[in-house]
């Protein structure tokens, strides 16, 4: 897999998920400035389109969330992956 990387996302190259789903970072930033970038993943399907909105640290990690989960970004030229095999 290939890492996530701050400074390839800030330059607009694509992210997904270690789970595979299509990840668009919107900010960088936020009002309190806690150092989170806001993401939108596609958990949805072709015939059900859904994104859902969450904060990630700007490692690639779900805020609030475990490391080594499904979750975490990647940039899109990895191949998804489960975690026994990471």
């Amino acid at each position: 897999m290939k890492p996530f990387n701050l400074e390839a996302a800030k330059a607009g190259e694509t992210v997904q998920t270690r789970r595979g789903d299509r990840a668009r970072v919107i900010s960088f930033d936020t009002k309190k400035n806690c150092l989170v970038m806001t993401v939108l993943v596609d958990e949805g399907t072709a015939d059900f389109p859904n994104e859902n909105c969450f904060l990630y640290d700007f490692d690639g990690l779900r805020r609030g969330g475990c490391y080594n989960t499904l979750d975490d970004l990647f940039m899109t030229s990895a191949k998804p992956c489960d975690l026994a095999n990471g």
